[in-house]
């Protein structure tokens, strides 16, 4: 079967669960309205604390949308976040099938669905969440495919999106060997990306603000206070619990993992995981989104090694 026939066959199951993420997302998260009303308009008119006043992208658009289609807000915005949901999945079954067949790229996918619910911890529902799922997904294929041009432009408008776009050029870099031409084909890309984070604070006007949450991040993996719900208590560990089996899988199956998964283990992951330590919030998982194009990518290779242990091919 085509990579072609194999999408068209799954199509019809990635939109199933699209909507049953969308629904999810919608029903489950915490103050809804305050994705799709207050954030998106202080955004769009500048008066969001930073860094969310720099995260443009889905802002604008969703509010753009709201605009041109002149429907109901929460209409808009529930068929906003559908579409980055079934985004996501056709674009991470695009990754998988570099390598996989299309029922292995859809168990993959489907897996990556099932992580993506971890992340619906402990905010209200960002605009940029699903959004940098979905370019996150497309970008990591990019990048599996070789298709260099397609990869800069997802790159530079993730940019637009969210700074852990930024792990994406690191994925890049690291992921396949150093020549001249990819070297060159790399600064260029991240000179690109950099313009665009200075272009948006020179736009937007430069507002400072002290980023540190190590010492915060410490309190919360002792567990949060009493008073809250003892379920919730764990949040800070939702994100071990997205990256830890994975990592142990990639780990198991290390001789079967391709450099492109290496890479995501040893450098992208541990990186990312240590930034957002220091730098973000660990009780929000929703931060960790970008790793899961790359935890799908390093599942599906550890099983493919136990199926041919099983089989003793």
């Amino acid at each position: 079967m085509s990579r072609a026939a194999g999408l068209s066959v799954a199509m019809p199951i990635y939109l199933m669960v699209a909507t049953a993420i969308g629904f999810v997302d919608y029903r489950a998260r915490a103050h809804p309205e305050r994705g799709f009303d207050e954030y998106p308009r202080a955004v769009v008119a500048n008066t969001e604390d930073p860094p969310g006043k720099y995260r443009v992208l889905a802002p604008f658009t969703f509010e753009a949308l709201v605009q041109v289609t002149t429907l109901d807000r929460v209409v808009v915005w529930v068929g906003f976040r559908w579409l980055c949901a079934f985004a996501a999945l056709i674009a991470t079954h695009l990754l998988l099938t570099t390598w996989f067949s299309t029922t292995q790229a859809m168990t993959g996918s489907l897996i990556s669905g099932a992580m993506l619910l971890l992340t619906f911890t402990n905010s209200w529902p960002h605009p940029d969440h699903l959004v940098e799922w979905a370019l996150s997904a497309a970008a990591v294929a990019a990048i599996a495919r070789g298709r260099d041009g397609a990869f800069g432009g997802l790159l530079w408008i993730g940019a637009l999106n969210r700074e852990t776009s930024a792990f994406l050029w690191l994925l890049y870099a690291v992921s396949r060997p150093w020549s001249r031409a990819h070297a060159l084909r790399a600064i260029g890309f991240g000179a690109g990306w950099a313009a665009i984070y200075a272009g948006l604070r020179a736009w937007r006007g430069v507002s400072w603000y002290d980023p540190w949450q190590a010492s915060r991040n410490l309190e919360f993996l002792r567990l949060l206070p009493d008073n809250y719900d003892p379920y919730f208590r764990a949040y800070a560990w939702f994100g071990v619990v997205l990256i830890g089996p994975v990592a142990w899988i990639g780990w198991r199956s290390w001789g079967r993992q391709p450099r492109f998964t290496r890479s995501a283990l040893v450098v992208v992951i541990p990186g990312f995981v240590a930034t957002a330590f220091f730098f973000s919030s660990i009780i929000e998982t929703r931060i960790f989104t970008p790793l899961i194009p790359m935890l799908a990518a390093i599942v599906m290779f550890g099983l493919a090694e136990a199926d041919r242990s099983l089989t003793g091919a």
